[in-house]
């Protein structure tokens, strides 16, 4: 996929947009420039048939929005550099979601070999507990998806409600073109792709 990346593509008549569920912590970090790795799996309603990748790669080059959950969320499933520095995030859930962050895929590894994941450790949030079980989770393997993240001018706020609710990586929410379009980018063009440079020597692509 090309690199750097700048800005956002969209479509301005846009109103909707996809959205990645993942953990409130998990975001904040990417939110925060302290990774631009995440290890992915699925969830339970993910259509896995058509293969790993398949189902949890987003669309090249395409905005999405990260929705930040608290489904599965402990503190002990975070490398303790990374709890440390989200030690302000508050405890209590809010009654929405709320999304300050959007995201665009640079590059996506599989990893199928479990001796990968000694050196893909450091460079995403979770402990390396965490990352063996979602590898053994179903089938062996990993999706790794490089992320640039770019932070909203103000906070999307999104209903919970049955279009995000369940067990699935991937929903549709509501979000307005010029919101997206007007997302800059958490970490400088420099420092992204010292980053990115980091996650594909280490995964030996």
């Amino acid at each position: 996929m090309p690199f750097p990346l700048v800005g956002t593509a969209y479509d301005r008549d846009m109103s909707e947009v996809a959205a990645l569920k993942e953990q409130n912590a998990v975001c904040e970090a990417l939110g925060r420039g302290l990774v631009v790795a995440i290890a992915r799996k699925g969830g339970i309603e993910d259509e896995t048939s058509a293969g790993l990748r398949e189902a949890l790669v987003p669309q090249p080059d395409r905005p999405f929005l990260l929705l930040p959950t608290r489904f599965h969320e402990a503190d002990d499933t975070l490398r303790p550099v990374v709890r440390e520095s989200l030690a302000d995030l508050p405890a209590k859930p809010p009654e929405a979601f709320c999304c300050r962050y959007v995201a665009r895929c640079v590059d996506e590894f599989v990893l199928r070999e479990p001796e990968r994941l000694d050196v893909l450790a450091e460079l995403q949030p979770f402990t390396s507990a965490v990352l063996q079980e979602r590898f053994d989770y179903r089938e062996p393997g990993l999706v790794v998806l490089v992320l640039q993240t770019l932070r909203l001018p103000e906070p999307l706020l999104v209903p919970d409600d049955e279009r995000v609710a369940g067990c699935r990586s991937w929903v549709t929410v509501d979000a307005e073109a010029e919101r997206i379009a007007a997302a800059r980018p958490v970490l400088e063009q420099t420092a992204m792709k010292a980053a990115y440079d980091r996650v594909r020597i280490a995964l030996g692509e």
